[in-house]
């Protein structure tokens, strides 16, 4: 009788025990996906700000372009290209924010649009002044600060997120539900 009472008792400490990690993973993973659209809202003012001041180019421009002219506009040519890759790379991380796959394609259209922003900054001035406005890297600034914010916040709960499925236990856990580890950003 008492093998069979403490046979019961571990079983119903394990089931609590599950009940209550796998609770604890769906948090966990819930406050990170909840996390993301205030990051994604902030990333993608990257993209406003792009678009919106994309300086249009006239029919009769183009013949009368020299050739920083023409640096100027394939600088911002690329500029705007990276901001639409990464404005399409933020449209699939909004359906799953927990995919490592993504978040990482996500990164590196980021990284692609930072650096064609620091090539279009880093352009040569002519005698009218900076190529960029400083009004317009000041944006930019504000931009990158708010959304540093918002992606430190996602990448704690990712984090927390990532620590919980490692843990022993829950490991199993996560292997039985599908839990998959998540990548920051």
């Amino acid at each position: 009788m008492g093998d069979f009472f403490i046979l019961w008792t571990a079983l119903a400490v394990a089931l609590f025990w599950s009940f209550g990690a796998y609770n604890r993973l769906v948090r966990l993973r819930a406050r990170a996906i909840a996390a993301f659209p205030a990051v994604e809202h902030q990333l993608r003012q990257y993209v406003t700000l792009v678009q919106g001041n994309f300086p249009a180019s006239g029919p009769g421009m183009a013949a009368t372009q020299d050739r920083v002219q023409a640096e100027l506009i394939s600088a911002w040519a690329g500029l705007v290209g990276s901001a639409e890759q990464f404005d399409a790379s933020l449209r699939a991380a909004r359906g799953s924010p927990l995919n490592a796959s993504t978040m990482h394609a996500l990164t590196l259209a980021q990284q692609t649009l930072f650096t064609s922003w620091w090539r279009l900054k880093d352009e040569p001035h002519d005698l009218a002044g900076a190529l960029l406005p400083e009004t317009l890297q000041l944006q930019w600034d504000r931009i990158s600060q708010l959304a540093d914010n918002v992606r430190q916040e996602f990448n704690g709960h990712v984090d927390a997120y990532n620590e919980a499925i490692e843990q022993f236990p829950a490991t199993a856990l996560a292997w039985l539900f599908g839990f998959k580890p998540a990548a920051v950003i």
